[in-house]
């Protein structure tokens, strides 16, 4: 029974040999473990951190992007009312031309009716004068007619003077 007692002692020496080498590796491990959950808890802040920055930063380019689209937004507008103020400006111009254009158009008939008109009036003057030219024309040949007849006569009669001046 001693022998048998002494195997039990060896077993427990063993086992509690074996159990405190399990202890140490466990302690081991959960020091090894404490140290990974420290070190991925410190990334984690340091991501954390990282990440807290980078919403900042997005946050930062968002609120700048929104004050451009806002800018751009008002700037849009402004552009918009200025076009319609402008298509308000083109529309009054093309009917004011429009009326212009008739006007000219207007003026442009009253001034062949016109034309035509003097036209008129000038081939009927020419056509007066050339009638007026011809009767000058006869009147001047019958004056000269005339003074050439009076001519004569005034010749004869200086003739027949002269001739009763000498028979005298």
């Amino acid at each position: 029974m001693n022998e048998r007692l002494e195997r039990i002692e060896a077993l427990l020496l063993a086992t509690a040999e074996r159990q405190n080498e399990m202890n140490a590796s466990l302690q081991h491990t959960q020091a090894a473990f404490a140290e990974q959950q420290n070190e991925m808890n410190a990334s984690l802040q340091h991501t954390q951190a990282a990440f807290a920055e980078q919403q900042n930063e997005m946050n930062a380019s968002l609120q700048h992007t929104q004050a451009i689209l806002d800018r751009t937004a008002e700037q849009q507008a402004t552009n918009t009312r200025e076009i319609d103020i402008l298509l308000g400006a083109i529309s009054t111009n093309e009917v004011e031309l429009r009326a212009v254009v008739q006007r000219i158009d207007e003026s442009n008939q009253r001034f062949d009716v016109l034309r035509q008109e003097a036209i008129a009036d000038r081939q009927e003057s020419n056509q007066r004068s050339e009638v007026m030219r011809k009767e000058s024309d006869q009147r001047f040949e019958a004056m000269q007619e005339n003074i050439q007849r009076l001519f004569l006569e005034l010749h004869g009669t200086n003739r027949r003077v002269d001739t009763l001046e000498q028979a005298s």
